[in-house]
């Protein structure tokens, strides 16, 4: 649970708890795209008007809940902005990405497909996030949006296609990677030895 989710109101945490389960139970059952806010008010037992007290409609449940299995993800890796950017570090992330990219391949319900580029620009938002933050952090670093870009989503597209199939190690994934991000801030970095050494 996220620090923001700890500060609420222990009814609301409840309520957005019942929420919270209804809608994965629905979801395994009907999938996304057939579920409607009745049927998550009667699986939860509360009232529509309760529900719209909390979430605008079901798709900012969707992705509250989506970003909410990410963040714990990256915390049991424990990846947070505010980490050093580190060879660790990174390939922690890459961990977390690709567990998280398998767990969302495999719980995907079919009718639910057209969701995924929603899905996949919500998730990659967040590793640019984080990315973002890091490449703030070295010195000499030039247009450190376009570097977070690019690193964020070479992370993004190796954990979704490990998540697909699977077929290499992580440990694999994540050292190619890594090589190809330490190649691509050699030119860019002032203090590359250190880096590279931590990378």
């Amino acid at each position: 649970m996220s620090k923001s989710e700890q500060a609420l109101d222990p009814r609301v945490r409840r309520t957005r708890k019942l929420l919270k389960q209804a809608f994965m139970e629905l979801m395994q059952k009907k999938g996304f795209n057939a579920l409607t806010v009745q049927d998550i008010t009667d699986q939860a037992e509360i009232n529509r008007a309760t529900f719209y007290a909390h979430y605008a409609d079901k798709f900012e449940l969707h992705d509250q809940l989506l970003l909410e299995w990410f963040r714990e993800k990256l915390n049991e890796y424990d990846v947070h902005q505010e980490s050093s950017f580190c060879g660790n570090n990174l390939r922690n992330l890459i961990y977390a990405v690709c567990d998280y990219q398998a767990r969302l391949s495999h719980g995907c319900h079919p009718a639910d497909l057209q969701y995924k580029p929603a899905i996949e620009e919500l998730i990659q938002g967040e590793i640019y996030s984080i990315v973002y933050q890091w490449m703030r952090q070295l010195e000499g670093i030039q247009q450190a949006e376009i570097t977070a870009v690019a690193i964020s989503w070479s992370i993004f597209g190796a954990g979704l296609q490990w998540g697909k199939t699977q077929t290499h190690s992580k440990e694999l994934v994540a050292d190619t990677v890594i090589a190809m991000i330490r190649d691509g801030l050699k030119s860019q970095v002032t203090r590359l030895p250190e880096l590279v050494g931590s990378l």
